[in-house]
C-alpha cells in the first residue's frame, strides 16, 4: 500500500484524544479476530505502536470518518493490525487539507 503524504502533517497522538484502540486479525474489527481497549496498558502500547509509526513515516492508513474519528492504523504482521481511534486531533483545516491530499 502506498504511502500518503498525510503523514507528514500527523502529530504525535494525544492519548486524551483517544475513545478506543484495536488489536488483531486484520478485516472487519468486530472483535471475533481481535481485542479492544479504551484505556489500560494494552491501550498505551497501541497508542505508542502508532506513534512509532508515525514518527518513523510506517503508518499503514489514515481514515477520517464522517463523525470526525481518525482512525491510524499500523500492520505489525502479515494480517494484524494496530489501530488507534482518535476523537480530535487534526484541526480542520489540516483535515481538510490531509483528505485533498490522499484524494488527489
Amino acid at each position: 500500500m502506498p504511502a500518503f503524504t498525510i503523514q507528514a502533517h500527523l502529530a504525535q497522538i494525544n492519548p486524551d484524544h483517544v475513545s478506543d484502540t484495536y488489536n488483531g486479525l486484520d478485516g472487519c474489527a468486530c472483535g471475533c479476530g481481535g481485542t479492544y481497549a479504551a484505556d489500560g496498558a494494552a491501550a498505551t502500547r497501541r497508542i505508542r505502536t502508532i506513534n512509532k509509526a508515525i514518527e518513523d513515516g510506517t503508518l499503514t492508513l489514515v481514515q477520517i470518518n464522517h463523525d470526525g474519528t481518525i482512525i491510524y492504523e499500523h500492520r505489525t504482521g502479515q494480517d494484524r493490525v494496530t489501530r488507534v481511534y482518535v476523537t480530535a486531533d487534526l484541526d480542520d483545516a489540516k483535515a481538510e487539507k490531509a483528505l485533498r491530499e490522499m484524494t488527489a
